[in-house]
């Protein structure tokens, strides 16, 4: 539950890969599902970079971490 009180489910798509000289995970995909919308964020390809998607009821959009 969030601090809300909403349920939500929170899935490990796709193992997160954290590289030791990265300060960023390098890949992976978390979604976060409650009744009202789904959630993906995908970290990328293993990139070192601040670069990830997030996508909303299937609505992508790059972001910064």
């Amino acid at each position: 539950m969030n601090r809300k009180g909403n349920a939500y489910t929170l899935t490990i798509q796709d193992p997160l890969v954290v590289k030791i000289a990265c300060k960023y995970i390098t890949q992976g995909i978390i979604e976060f599902v409650n009744s009202k919308k789904t959630l993906e964020i995908d970290y990328g390809n293993g990139s070192c970079d601040d670069d990830a998607t997030i996508t909303i009821n299937g609505v992508t959009y790059n972001i910064k971490l």
